[in-house]
C-alpha cells in the first residue's frame, strides 16, 4: 500500500524487473530472519462473527481480543485452535431453533 501523496502505480510488468547484481564493495545482505517465537503467531479469538465456504474449506470471520471489528479477518478452519468453532456452531444451532 503506497502513501496517498505518491502518485505512482504500485503494479508493474515482470519485463521491467532486472536481476540484482551486487557491487564488489557492497557488504553482504543478511538473510531473512525466521520468527521462532510461536506465541507471536497466535492471537486470542474474541468471537467468530460468521462463516463461509471457500473451495471445499470452511473459513471463519474472527474478531481478535483487544482489536476492533475492522481488524477482523477470514481464517481457515484448520488454523483455529480450541473449542471456539464448536461454541460458534452451538450458538448458530440455538439461534436457528428460536433460542430453545
Amino acid at each position: 500500500e503506497l502513501p496517498g501523496y505518491i502518485r505512482a502505480h504500485n503494479v508493474f510488468h515482470i519485463c521491467n524487473l532486472k536481476a540484482y547484481v551486487a557491487r564488489p564493495d557492497e557488504l553482504p545482505r543478511p538473510g531473512p530472519v525466521e520468527n521462532t517465537d510461536v506465541a507471536d503467531n497466535y492471537h486470542a479469538v474474541d468471537e467468530i462473527i460468521k462463516h463461509r465456504m471457500r473451495g471445499n474449506k470452511y473459513q471463519y470471520l474472527v474478531k481478535y481480543t483487544g482489536y476492533s471489528n475492522a481488524e477482523s479477518e477470514w481464517i481457515n478452519k484448520d488454523d483455529i485452535i480450541g473449542d471456539i468453532i464448536q461454541n460458534y456452531r452451538n450458538q448458530q444451532e440455538t439461534s436457528r431453533n428460536g433460542g430453545v
